[in-house]
């Protein structure tokens, strides 16, 4: 099972203070509080691990012990990412996970932060690698596939930060490469008619309003 990096969670350096610990858990707390975020899934399952990060590195005992697991962690991984668990089909598991939870929510309110955040953490930097080394094509298809399904309440913004990782995991793959494309492609689409829909129903509210007053005159 991969190692959580509370630093990366609180968006701390490892070396922060406690104060610093405490003002990055109380900002990410109103933020992702369950009591702000009703019904908001992924909102309450990042506020917990924001609990979790806190409960951890603001305890001086347990922030050492963690920092110590938190070296051999990594150092392990570098040295032999396969044998820890983190592979690419694990990653793609992860990611249909993803996939199912975000389906599950309403998209209307859903939290993006949460979500790009839990994108970009099943697509660290390390992960990354792993999926790069791996001889398993059809994962490398699956994340990508999945991702991008993960990535349909986003806006555009957030979507292509997601899409600049996958088009790593594509690598050279034509089909995937222009899945990520289309995706992006539709996006631009979309937003261009979200722009439109606003100006188009305030005039279509005016003009009801003036239809009204011009009959009761």
């Amino acid at each position: 099972m991969a190692l959580k990096d509370y630093y990366k969670i609180l968006g701390i350096s490892p070396a922060a203070s406690a104060d610093e610990v405490k003002k990055a858990y109380r900002r990410l707390a109103l933020r992702y509080h369950p009591d702000k975020n009703t019904g908001n899934h992924m909102a309450e399952l990042h506020f917990r691990e924001v609990k979790e990060a806190y409960d951890t590195l603001i305890d001086a005992a347990k922030r050492e012990a963690y920092n110590y697991e938190r070296f051999y962690h990594y150092r392990f991984l570098n040295e032999r990412p396969m044998e820890h668990g983190i592979t690419a089909d694990w990653i793609a598991r992860q990611m249909i996970t993803l996939e199912e939870t975000v389906h599950r929510q309403d998209f209307f309110r859903i939290h993006h932060d949460a979500l790009l955040f839990q994108l970009q953490q099943l697509l660290s930097e390390y992960n990354l690698e792993v999926v790069q080394r791996s001889e398993n094509p059809q994962a490398n298809v699956n994340i990508v596939i999945h991702a991008l399904a993960c990535t349909r309440p986003l806006n555009l913004a957030y979507t292509r930060a997601v899409c600049a990782l996958l088009q790593q995991v594509a690598g050279t793959d034509t089909l995937l490469l222009q899945r990520i494309k289309d995706t992006l492609k539709q996006k631009k689409q979309q937003q261009l008619i979200n722009r439109s829909i606003l100006p188009a129903a305030v005039l279509a509210v005016l003009l009801i309003l003036w239809l009204i007053i011009s009959v009761t005159r």
